[in-house]
């Protein structure tokens, strides 16, 4: 976990702020690391994509249960079930 997890896992508490703490730990964070090019999905784009179960904009605990991860276009990683 990083140190945004214990931050996100806060917004329970004030669900309003969860886009805004899950753009933080994303899109903003690249932006500020100089990758802009990474925020898109769309057709000859290379995708990074975690999937989880549920909305975690509605529940921010679906963050840690990941079922996949593509990288690259490619799934790198898929949950146990």
């Amino acid at each position: 976990m990083s140190q945004n997890d214990d931050h996100i896992g806060q917004e329970d508490e004030h669900p309003s702020r969860t886009p805004d703490a899950l753009r933080s730990a994303t899109i903003t964070a690249a932006h500020r690391l100089g990758v802009r090019d990474r925020s898109v999905i769309a057709p000859g784009k290379l995708a990074d994509i975690v999937a989880v179960p549920g909305n975690p904009l509605e529940d921010v605990k679906q963050l840690p249960q990941v079922c996949f991860v593509l990288k690259d276009g490619v799934v790198a990683k898929t949950a146990v079930p």
